[in-house]
């Protein structure tokens, strides 16, 4: 096994991933809790927080089983070795050093002639060439960076482990192609450089022999100084979900590094895919390649824009290094290569590996679920009773949810946390907030968050059950043209959102603004609807969606005949309420008496994007608010539950009430 902190699985951090990890099953996703799914069911045990809380607990405890630790870059093994050492005794430590950092930072400061980069990279060739001294064999990816460190330890047991990775090919031909990409994150100052090179210095040659090509800037945290470059033949993509597909659509890669050290993931990952590489010197150094047969080799914008050219415009050539480049990856990166290396390093310390019957796999992550794959989000269970509901809330994916949100709160000394999660309405990867708002309950243990209306995501603001109605309209809107929605709501974040999404459709959202008022009047540009007493035709809208409306209004059952009299047959309306799953019937709280009000219980209010006095509550729903439904002319009315920890839908179980119009 090895012991190496890592991001987090369900908000929390793993301690230990080890063995061997093997293909990847397609029924789970790519996640933090899938992949310690995958990893438990290969049988590997995996340790994360609550139950282990940092190396050192564990190794103290358990540090004799390990034979073999393997520690990645300085900073863990600085972190760590001494614990190993006095605790894992008959471990032997592999020390990998990813890149050699003194080399990569030696080479930035003569490139920017820094003489405080220099320093940095003289106090970490000192402490680096310590770590390989102190580890039983250390890892190095190139042959480079193997020649630089024997210079400086001839005696220190050093092999070369270069990358490994799956070599998938691909169908897609010469003709079906076009553009030129770079594959680079920004947080990596090479990659900017580059990038900024390319664009400044080769871009004008470019655009003189190729005309009309596109270079495709293709990397996470993306910079200013990057995103300014963009322009009509400049795409600055920023991360891409799928890479593999944007590849498989461009006809040559381009890594023109001018600093940096390490062998190269973008040229690796172009080979294994068999796009043609044409870079410099520098970025193909230590790989063993050969210019002309594998990959093509340029310094400078000229040669740079030239070569390009030639590749870009000659097919015969494109293939031959296409080929090449795929037979070349598979010998020296495949799963056959990589288990030769690795067995031969830990034979050479004294561990023995027997090959087993099983065929090779490298790990490899797969591919992002398509957006629209990842906004089918059907629910765990629908119910039409108590009992049914009961029923459904024993099922195994809403009790992971629940054992996920115990050991988030738990894992946490605050009062605010993030929980990392896809944004259906923004499409994005977002850290959902989760704090004190809306009713959080402190108690001796420390205090339980209102799920339901917390997991705010920073980019839209919308919340927990908002969030989860806007998914459910999209995947209602998806599929059709035309629609007519209304939303009873003007002026939040989800109505802006449909408004902006849904231009094929039309879509109409109100406030109530006050007796006063005739429906649909507009008042201060805000629609003014009473949903007792709706201003739409018989039969005209498609959808009706209710965030947390019902439960103001005074006479539900009036409100949900009027929706169900403007709802074309076959309309849905998709409604959220508090709804309280222990009471069979409702609590009346308020009641309007010829207009005056009558206080049955202490007033209750809930916040009002139009009044900082709030919205009175009126009724406490209880399971009869299905009948009421009914009986208002709805012909079939379930209770949906949605659990997801992968779109930020944690609390137990949200609760959707979908009813059918004469379905």
């Amino acid at each position: 096994s090895a012991i190496a902190p890592e991001k987090d699985v369900d908000g929390f951090h793993p301690m230990n991933v080890g063995r061997m990890v093997l293909g990847w099953p397609t029924y789970l996703p790519a996640t933090p809790m899938g992949i310690l799914l995958l990893l438990q069911r290969s049988g590997i045990e995996v340790l994360y927080a609550p139950y282990v809380l940092s190396v050192e607990q564990h190794v103290k405890d358990y540090g004799d089983r390990y034979d073999l630790v393997f520690i990645s870059r300085p900073g863990a093994f600085d972190r760590n070795i001494n614990l190993i050492r006095k605790y894992c005794r008959k471990a032997k430590v592999i020390f990998h050093t990813v890149d050699l950092h003194f080399l990569r930072l030696g080479r930035e400061a003569d490139f920017l002639k820094s003489n405080e980069l220099k320093r940095t990279a003289e106090e970490m060739k000192k402490r680096e060439l310590a770590y390989i001294s102190a580890a039983d064999v250390s890892t190095v990816v190139s042959a480079e960076e193997l020649s630089v460190v024997r210079l400086h330890l001839p005696n220190a047991n050093v092999k070369l482990l270069p990358f490994s990775r799956t070599i998938r090919g691909t169908k897609s031909f010469f003709s079906e192609r076009k553009n030129i990409s770079f594959v680079g994150g920004y947080k990596h100052a090479p990659n900017i450089d580059a990038v900024k090179y390319f664009v400044k210095d080769v871009m004008p040659l470019l655009r003189k022999q190729l005309p009309g090509v596109r270079f495709y800037a293709i990397g996470s945290n993306v910079p200013a100084e990057i995103q300014a470059l963009a322009s009509e033949d400049v795409v600055i993509t920023g991360f891409v979900e799928d890479l593999d597909s944007l590849q498989d659509k461009m006809r040559v890669s381009v890594a023109p590094l001018r600093h940096g050290a390490g062998i190269k993931g973008k040229i690796g990952a172009a080979m294994a895919a068999g796009l043609p590489v044409v870079a410099t010197s520098l970025a193909t150094e230590g790989m063993s390649l050969t210019d002309g047969e594998n990959i093509l080799v340029a310094d400078g914008a000229e040669a740079l824009a030239e070569t390009l050219a030639r590749i870009y415009q000659d097919e015969s050539l494109w293939n031959r290094i296409s080929k090449n480049g795929l037979s070349f990856a598979e010998n020296a990166w495949g799963s056959e290569s990589a288990w030769k290396i690795l067995a031969a390093i830990l034979s050479d310390i004294g561990i023995q590996v027997k090959r087993s019957a099983y065929p090779l796999s490298l790990y490899s992550p797969p591919p992002s679920p398509a957006r629209d794959q990842l906004q089918q989000l059907l629910p765990i269970g629908s119910a039409r009773s108590r009992q049914e509901y009961m029923d459904i809330m024993q099922n195994q994916g809403l009790q992971r949810i629940v054992r996920i949100e115990k050991r988030l709160l738990a894992h946490t000394n605050s009062e605010a946390f993030t929980v990392d999660g896809f944004c259906v309405p923004c499409g994005k990867k977002v850290s959902f907030l989760v704090d004190m708002q809306c009713g959080a309950q402190r108690h001796k243990n420390g205090w339980t968050p209102n799920w339901r209306e917390r997991l705010e995501c920073p980019r839209c603001r919308m919340n927990n059950r908002q969030r989860l109605v806007a998914t459910l309209m999209r995947q209602a809107l998806s599929d059709n043209q035309g629609q007519k929605v209304y939303l009873m709501e003007a002026v939040t974040p989800i109505y802006n959102w449909a408004a902006a999404t849904f231009k094929q459709h039309t879509i109409i959202g109100s406030e109530y603004l006050g007796h006063e008022y005739p429906g649909g009047s507009i008042v201060k540009g805000i629609r003014h609807e009473d949903v007792e007493n709706l201003s739409f035709a018989n039969e005209s809208l498609d959808l009706i969606v209710s965030n947390d409306v019902f439960e103001h209004v005074p006479d539900p059952s009036k409100a949900f005949a009027e929706c169900a009299r403007v709802l074309k047959p076959g309309g849905v309306m998709l409604a959220t309420m508090p709804f309280h799953s222990g009471n069979d019937v409702s609590v009346v709280r308020a009641k309007l008496h010829d207009g005056k009000l009558e206080h049955i219980l202490p007033p209750a209010f809930h916040g009002n994007p139009l009044s900082a006095d709030g919205s009175l509550v009126f009724t406490d729903f209880g399971w009869d608010v299905l009948t009421t439904m009914k009986d208002a002319g709805f012909s079939k009315v379930t209770v949906d539950i949605y659990v997801s920890a992968e779109l930020g839908h944690l609390g137990g179980g949200q609760l959707v009430f979908r009813s059918i119009n004469n379905e």
